[in-house]
């Protein structure tokens, strides 16, 4: 029998009610242990992320996000020495379940452009820790960046869909091919970062919504040929705004910009990257619905099967917080860049999130351990991923900066 997309949703609703009404009960009551840490605890815990899954089509993004999260508690977060030991050397196991799938440089053309989330950490803990086993890996997923398709704009596609471009690669591939080019190929630097803005201003150029929203559509394609997305417009964009895709694409405003350094050089693509990034946030302001959280499919709240979404969510809190505690948000200069709030106005709305997320995404399993629930996988077509990384990275990420804005 074939169930709804609806009402698989309601169903799995129905039977973890009770662990939810649990958790936020329980929510409201401060916890001595950072969430962040009892997340990574349990992500531990079930052995997540370990290796690339090929029957996952989302394993190699979340290897990517999962290290980034790992590496922002090992920086960010008072641990205790047996604490940090732990995080290192699971953050090692990930790291190394990644390289069988990245040395193939003729395959890393042809894979999604996910896999250079996963460069952009290597090449973090190479700087970090001078360990030349990272090189192999970082120099075939540069050898793969420079056969991409593009098109004819500039942008790359992001899989093997010809001439499709969408949000989904802009937290991999702008940051990497920004932090290779400045730890390896300085000559050429300054060219690449402009490439990498370039990726993110031919988003905005194709798919930001002219209908007053400013939201941005899923993707592009130039020729008006893919039609997954239905009748595509004049300017080729798709007909929905998927709201994780917008995540990715404020967490890689953030990422290109801490690959790009803040010399005289490069102010003209910083201003572009952070009034981008400004614009969008918001944007994300604008439309939280009222509990806190963010529809999966941004511009259209009333659709059958739509739902409110934890990874997008906890994206949009971490990008909040992450972007007012350093400055890109609530300033003088951002408003000057199309900000429209002040600093605490996100801390609020990042706040409020944050609460929806640990009352309704956030599981408690009674051993322990929590995990995560309420991740579509795409759009509204495919069923809730029950403890999937997408969403417990991001609620991780979210939690380690309410952490630093403690001390």
């Amino acid at each position: 029998m074939h169930l709804s997309p609806l009402f698989a949703l309601l169903h799995l609703g129905v039977a973890t009610a009770l662990v939810q009404e649990r958790a936020a009960r329980s929510y409201a009551t401060p916890y001595s242990t950072p969430r962040a840490v009892t997340m990574l605890d349990s992500i531990i815990e079930r052995q997540q992320g370990i290796a690339v899954a090929s029957s996952v089509k989302t394993s190699v993004l979340e290897n990517g996000l999962l290290m980034m999260g790992i590496s922002a508690m090992l920086e960010n977060l008072n641990l205790s020495q047996a604490q940090t030991a732990k995080y290192e050397a699971y953050l090692d196991v990930v790291t190394s379940g990644t390289f069988p799938s990245l040395l193939n440089v003729t395959a890393d053309r042809t894979t999604p452009l996910d896999e250079f989330s996963v460069g952009t950490q290597l090449v973090q803990q190479y700087l970090k820790s001078g360990n030349e086993t990272f090189l192999a890996p970082i120099h075939a997923l540069h050898q793969a960046d420079l056969i991409r398709n593009r098109q004819l704009d500039g942008s790359y596609w992001y899989y093997v869909y010809t001439n499709v471009t969408t949000q989904d690669g802009l937290f991999s591939i702008p940051a990497f091919h920004s932090l290779y080019a400045r730890e390896f190929d300085e000559e050429n630097a300054l060219a690449a970062y402009q490439t990498s803005a370039l990726q993110f201003s031919n988003i905005v150029d194709r798919c930001l919504a002219h209908s007053g929203s400013n939201l941005l559509y899923h993707g592009y394609d130039p020729t008006r040929s893919f039609r997954s997305w239905g009748n595509l417009t004049a300017r080729g964009h798709s007909q929905n705004v998927w709201g994780r895709a917008v995540g990715w694409t404020c967490t890689g405003l953030l990422a290109t910009l801490d690959a790009i350094p803040d010399v005289p050089a490069t102010q003209v693509v910083r201003k572009e990257l952070l009034s981008i990034f400004a614009q969008l946030m918001t944007t994300l302001v604008r439309t939280q619905h009222t509990s806190g959280a963010w529809w999966q499919v941004m511009n259209s709240p009333n659709r059958t099967g739509n739902y409110l979404e934890s990874s997008a969510t906890g994206l949009f809190a971490y990008s909040m917080l992450r972007g007012t505690r350093l400055s890109y948000l609530g300033t003088v200069e951002s408003r000057e860049n199309g900000d429209a709030f002040t600093a605490e106005e996100y801390r609020t709305s990042a706040e409020k999130a944050y609460v929806w997320l640990g009352k309704n995404a956030v599981v408690e399993y009674g051993n322990g351990t929590i995990g995560y629930n309420l991740t579509v996988d795409y759009y509204v077509a495919q069923p809730l991923k029950q403890n999937g990384l997408l969403g417990e990275v991001g609620f991780m990420l979210t939690d380690v900066e309410r952490q630093i804005a403690k001390k």
